[in-house]
């Protein structure tokens, strides 16, 4: 069972971390901060708030889900969600990953 709502939590435990530590360098506190973006998509995902603002401003975030969705063996069990998402969004945005995944799973 994956409980979301903690997973924010810990994602927001973790980003004040990486902002109040003193790191070796700036560029490895940068790396570390987009690690953590990186690992929040998902979380973000499932989270209807934030993902109503990917859907509303950040349309290019969907290709970065929709291939983690798909290359992720654990993230399959997303998948519809995600097709869910494209189609909503396909008269606003289209890239070559999401027309795939549109044309494989909506219309074929």
């Amino acid at each position: 069972m994956q409980n979301w709502d903690l997973a924010l939590e810990e994602l927001n435990r973790l980003k004040e971390i990486i902002d109040s530590k003193n790191f070796s360098s700036p560029l490895n506190q940068l790396q570390n901060r987009i690690w953590l973006m990186h690992w929040a998509l998902f979380i973000f995902f499932n989270h209807i708030r934030y993902l109503n603002a990917i859907q509303t401003n950040a349309h290019h975030l969907i290709r970065y889900l929709a291939t983690a969705v798909v290359v992720n063996k654990r993230r399959r069990n997303m998948l519809t969600e995600l097709i869910k998402v494209i189609q909503q969004e396909h008269h606003s945005y289209k890239d070559p990953v999401t027309e795939f995944l549109e044309c494989l799973y909506v219309n074929y």
